[in-house]
């Protein structure tokens, strides 16, 4: 049973990620207003990298930064 410790995601803290981050693209689930998805994705991948965020938390980030309009979806 250690072995599947190892593949276990580590809990992430990103509250001060979200709290530095202020900027972050928004996406609103509205086509006319919102960036192409795979640049908004771009955009949320690059400020991941730069905040150190670990890639099993990219979603999350995602989550975040999405109106309630495109969350409901």
């Amino acid at each position: 049973m250690p072995m599947l410790n190892a593949f276990k995601i580590k809990p992430y803290d990103l509250e001060p990620v979200f709290a530095e981050w202020t900027d972050g693209p928004i996406f609103t689930g509205n086509p006319k207003k919102d960036l192409p998805v795979r640049e908004w994705l771009e955009q949320i991948k690059t400020g991941c990298v730069e905040r150190k965020v670990p890639e099993e938390c990219w979603y999350k980030v995602a989550q975040h930064f999405m109106g309630p309009d495109a969350r409901a979806r």
